[in-house]
């Protein structure tokens, strides 16, 4: 999705994929994506992607919920968001993952100003996960994420 507002994914099943199997991207605000089922997506379920230093306000991702999605054997980082400004990762169930994350939030680049902050990972279940990784972590931040906080998650049976 480009520019979407107020848009929403739900109750759909996404197998068997070679890239990512949703991608919100450049001005979409308000998005939401609930009770979603992905397996076997080889590049991520899905992935909040916003530019570090956008062209103009009407470019910025923000206000994103993720809730009660489930992902099974997936590739890549499950579930991904930079750059964005209050998306919320919540009641979501991971599983069997194949990446090097479940979850990612945050960005590297242009650190002092980037457009990155207000998430809210919480209460996600995260379990037999980093099946092909051992060099990473479940839950993953980076850059200067203000705001931002990870609380009530259940993680177990960590390779």
């Amino acid at each position: 999705m480009d520019y979407a507002h107020a848009c929403e994914i739900a109750d759909c099943r996404l197998h068997s994929m070679g890239g990512i199997g949703i991608l919100v991207s450049k001005g979409c605000y308000q998005s939401k994506i609930l009770e979603n089922r992905f397996k076997t997506i080889d590049a991520g379920a899905i992935a909040v992607n916003g530019q570090a230093r956008p062209e103009t306000w009407a470019d910025i991702i923000r206000e994103t919920l993720i809730s009660f999605n489930r992902a099974e054997d997936c590739g890549g980082t499950t579930i991904s968001a930079y750059n964005t400004l209050f998306t919320t990762i919540s009641r979501n169930e991971i599983t069997d993952n194949r990446g090097r994350y479940a979850i990612s939030v945050g960005g590297w680049s242009n650190q002092e100003e980037a457009i990155d902050g207000g998430y809210r990972v919480e209460y996600n279940h995260c379990h037999n996960v980093q099946k092909l990784a051992d060099d990473s972590g479940v839950i993953k931040t980076a850059g200067l994420t203000y705001d931002s906080i990870i609380r009530g998650n259940l993680i177990h049976e960590v390779k």
